[in-house]
């Protein structure tokens, strides 16, 4: 059975994005580069942790022996977040 791994970008518990789809009803969401969430016009009532994550949450890939697969983290935040 083959899994495709959605990422997903929440505001809490809220779903932003699911894939390449803004969720939210917001006009100023917009994903850039595929997984880039990026805020026009921020205002204090968008303060909240924003978080990225994969579903299914294992974060297992498969892919065939001659597939290539790229996999990247990216974060900032202030205080500046750890990743590992």
């Amino acid at each position: 059975m083959h899994r495709q791994n959605i990422l997903l970008w929440r505001r809490g518990s809220a779903v932003v994005t699911a894939a390449n789809l803004i969720i939210s009803r917001d006009f100023r969401f917009k994903l850039l580069e595929g997984y880039s969430l990026q805020i026009k016009n921020v205002c204090p009532q968008d303060a909240g942790d924003y978080n990225l994550r994969s579903n299914p949450e294992t974060g297992h890939v498969t892919i065939r022996k001659s597939d290539t697969a790229t996999l990247e983290c990216k974060a900032s935040g202030n205080s500046v977040p750890s990743m590992s």
